[in-house]
């Protein structure tokens, strides 16, 4: 795989948000959101708010409902920021909010799986456990996520449970055998699987070793099919599907961006951080979100880059 940079914009970029028509980008920095026009990713405008977890655009292409890492959810309507409510509900910000139409919004963490109706400021908790959900694709009134437990030590089961976005659950699958937990974020692909790296950490804590797994496990049978040995590798790693690709987004020790077959998790080509940053910049590689085509944008706590990749 090549990679062009087409544009670079002295702008930190931890969260990305790209509107549904496509027309517009929300980029969060340490202290502020800039908004941005597409594909020209000119700078419209910003507002300031710190510490931004994540955020979505609602039907209008305009308004953002944003998350920040305190677990407080804010709304921009384009003009005025306003201040929503302050759930403590720890760890929404890792997953992403989920626009799914008449101005809901969807997310999961540790506790369960809520729904957010902005226009009458009404919160649902539509799904109860006390472990950690990551939410998957929400087609047609239906939505999909991995129950795990949250323990960086042994094994567990994983289950796929499907339920409707009023909360009937459908279906449960569970794993048919223990696993490492997923802390960081994985993905769903096109094929229905599940893909998450975990670091191997032995249950008694010897021998402690930089060494993890990917895994893709089908959500309907709840068989591993891949099981993939990577070295060096950071449990802090989160992944995406995206364009037939899977991503795998780095956050502290592991700042390369790499690029992964979604079926057998081979390596198919990486953004280097040496190379984008330069080897004394301390700020990850973080952030991609591809747009139409073969382009996509990628972002750094320093810099945002529109970028395009050619198999």
């Amino acid at each position: 795989m090549e990679f062009t940079v087409e544009k670079t914009v002295r702008q930190g970029a931890m969260c990305i948000a790209v509107s549904p028509d496509g027309t517009h980008a929300a980029v969060s920095s340490e202290r502020s959101v800039g908004l941005y026009t597409l594909p020209e990713l000119r700078r419209e405008g910003s507002f300031r708010l710190s510490n931004v977890g994540t955020m979505v655009f609602l039907s209008d292409n305009r308004s953002l409902l944003i998350l920040n890492t305190t677990g407080v959810l804010y709304l921009w309507d384009g003009t005025e920021l306003e201040r929503l409510g302050d759930w403590q509900v720890p760890d929404w910000y890792e997953n992403p909010l989920h626009f799914i139409g008449d101005d809901t919004v969807l997310w999961a963490a540790v506790g369960g799986v809520w729904r957010f109706h902005v226009p009458s400021r009404t919160m649902t908790r539509l799904y109860e456990t006390d472990r950690n959900v990551q939410l998957g694709p929400v087609e047609n009134g239906v939505v999909r996520f991995a129950e795990c437990k949250r323990s960086y030590i042994g094994l567990h089961p994983i289950d796929f449970v499907t339920m409707t976005t009023e909360g009937e659950v459908l279906s449960r699958v569970t794993t048919r055998e223990k696993l490492p937990e997923c802390f960081w974020p994985g993905c769903w692909t096109d094929d229905g699987s599940f893909v998450y790296g975990a670091q191997l950490i032995p249950q008694n804590l010897t021998g402690l070793r930089e060494e993890g797994c990917i895994f893709r496990v089908d959500t309907r049978s709840g068989e591993v099919r891949v099981r993939k040995s990577v070295d060096l590798y950071s449990m802090n790693t989160g992944f995406s599907a995206q364009r037939g690709l899977v991503v795998q987004r780095s956050h502290a020790l592991h700042r390369d961006i790499l690029f992964r077959d979604p079926r057998s998790l081979e390596e198919l080509g990486r953004i280097e951080y040496d190379a984008m940053l330069g080897k004394l910049d301390l700020n990850p590689l973080e952030e991609v979100v591809f747009l139409d085509g073969d382009s996509f944008l990628l972002g750094s706590w320093s810099r945002l880059f529109r970028m395009r990749v050619k198999k």
